[in-house]
């Protein structure tokens, strides 16, 4: 049986990937504590779980104490994903100096 040209997949449902690195695994546990999830994929839109605008600022701030790094709001929204913003935050870590880069890993 093949697929009719007129169907749309782009807003088909993500499979669940776990989170496969720390920085992924924080930001799932950010997530998850925020909006009472018991788990987060990598490929989760923030908003199509429920999030709001309001939450994203307690969310980034939780992210930056953990991380110490700074999380753009902007980033935020242009990849809602727990795998973008860690895409993000890894993006961040690489921009320090090396000096800092030891500060941030201890």
């Amino acid at each position: 049986m093949t697929q009719p040209d007129n169907v749309d997949l782009s807003d088909a449902v993500q499979p669940y990937i776990a989170p496969r690195t720390e920085v992924e695994h924080l930001i799932a546990d950010v997530w998850a504590e925020a909006l009472g999830r018991d788990r987060i994929g990598v490929h989760d839109d923030f908003f199509d779980l429920g999030g709001q605008s309001l939450q994203v600022t307690r969310v980034i701030n939780r992210i930056q104490l953990l991380t110490g790094l700074e999380v753009d709001l902007r980033a935020f929204f242009e990849a809602p994903t727990v795998a973008g913003l860690a895409d993000h935050v890894l993006e961040q870590f690489a921009a320090l100096p090396e000096s800092e880069k030891n500060r941030a890993e201890a």
